[in-house]
């Protein structure tokens, strides 16, 4: 098919537009961390980049091994396909939804916004995100990510409707191989039912994990904002918290229980609970003493405190999830660990010291810490080779630390200047 000179030059406008998505179409999400308002970044070290907004918007520049070569989006298309331009139009078209009698779209002006502060324009663009996957949404059945579940032994009539897919979302070369594919979606809504965020799950079309290097590094990723909201998975008895969706729904699938995921450890404090509800935390069983299991304990501490009974549930195996134990025991082991969640008491280590306030001022303790250091050099000056050992007593939280700093620099500081006046004289 040859492109009309009208045509192609509507493609063009339109693959600018809509330059990051036509990006991570191939190459994944991109990396946040490195990008800016006007630049997005793609791949651990940002080697690719894509100019969103302004004057050379489209204008994609790939600096993997080099000083930079500069793509259009029509010559991206053709160097990530290793096609030729007829090629890379051809699929222009198809990615667009363009059928061969269907003019491409004429793009619009559009004034450019005002400024707005920063933290407000994170959170516009955190809500921008999460609109544009929600209205990217389909029904779960039929698709990849349902073959995803079922490949990890969740086995469903019927998947509720806070599990969607999304399509495309990555695409990429693999050994000379196109590879594409789209996602399993989870809604998380806060506690009047409103979505807050979601959790993307990049899937090939053979119902795998997608490959790391084609999705940014990353095969999970949130949009939105996660703090106190939840996948929802509706069902009987007391609130079950799990960690991640597979895990969720594994619980789910073999309890029938009402289960809410958190996406993450650190969101079960934030969950807003009916008062005085009991809940059950479905850990994984990590490592003791690792920072995920320190956090579930804290967690748990801040619901009892908050009222809640609190149990817990784990598998039996270190290094597992409830997932692992439906996939290698079946339902009935997930529903017999569930019903046996043991009652969590606090202890010490859990609960946070309630320290006393201090008595003195910073700049009365700060007088009694270099006395205390004067007097402790005194002491090494007239006992040389003795070992001798230095010891403040003073307020919690008056800043003894930073005392003791200050008043050791100063001592340093004097001794050195002595030593410099001796050499000089001698």
């Amino acid at each position: 098919m040859k492109a009309r000179k009208d045509d192609s030059k509507g493609i063009d406008d339109a693959l600018r537009a809509s330059t990051e998505e036509l990006v991570s179409y191939f190459r994944g999400l991109p990396n946040k961390s490195l990008s800016s308002r006007n630049e997005m970044r793609w791949g651990n070290c940002g080697s690719l980049a894509a100019v969103i907004h302004g004057r050379n918007t489209g204008k994609i520049t790939d600096y993997e091994g080099g000083p930079g070569k500069s793509y259009s989006p029509l010559g991206f298309i053709a160097a990530e396909l290793r096609c030729d331009m007829a090629g890379a139009f051809k699929f222009a078209r198809d990615w667009l939804n363009l059928s061969d009698d269907r003019p491409a779209p004429t793009a619009k002006q559009v004034k450019s916004p005002e400024p707005v502060p920063a933290a407000d324009a994170a959170s516009r663009r955190k809500a921008s995100r999460l609109r544009n996957i929600l209205a990217s949404l389909r029904d779960l059945s039929g698709t990849p990510g349902e073959l995803y579940l079922r490949n990890r032994g969740i086995h469903i009539d019927r998947f509720p409707d806070a599990v969607r897919w999304m399509t495309p979302t990555w695409g990429g070369l693999i050994d000379g191989v196109p590879q594409r594919g789209g996602a399993l979606v989870v809604i998380a809504t806060n506690a009047a039912g409103k979505p807050q965020a979601a959790q993307v799950v990049h899937v090939t079309d053979d119902g795998l994990k997608a490959p790391q290097e084609l999705v940014g590094g990353v095969v999970k990723r949130t949009a939105g904002t996660l703090a106190g909201a939840a996948v929802r998975l509706p069902g009987t008895g007391s609130v079950v918290l799990a960690e991640g969706p597979e895990t969720g729904l594994s619980i789910w699938a073999s309890t029938g229980r009402e289960v809410w995921v958190c996406l993450g450890v650190s969101n079960f404090a934030k969950q807003v609970l009916p008062p005085g509800a009991t809940v059950v935390i479905a850990r994984d069983h990590d490592k003791p003493g690792c920072p995920a299991d320190k956090q579930v304990a804290k967690a748990a501490t801040t619901l009892t405190e908050a009222g809640h009974a609190v149990r817990i549930a784990r598998p039996p195996i270190v290094g597992d999830d409830f997932n692992d134990v439906l996939r290698r025991d079946g339902a009935e082991a997930v529903r017999a660990l569930i019903d046996a969640a043991v009652l969590f008491e606090p202890t010490p280590e859990t609960v946070e010291p309630s320290w006393p306030m201090p008595t003195r001022t910073i700049i009365e303790i700060a007088a009694t810490v270099e006395a205390e250091i004067f007097a402790f050099f005194d002491q090494v000056a007239r006992n040389p080779g003795k070992k001798l050992c230095i010891g403040i007593i003073g307020d919690c939280a008056a800043g003894k630390t930073r005392a003791v700093i200050a008043a050791s620099r100063r001592i340093a500081a004097a001794e050195r200047t002595a030593a410099a006046a001796a050499a000089w004289v001698h």
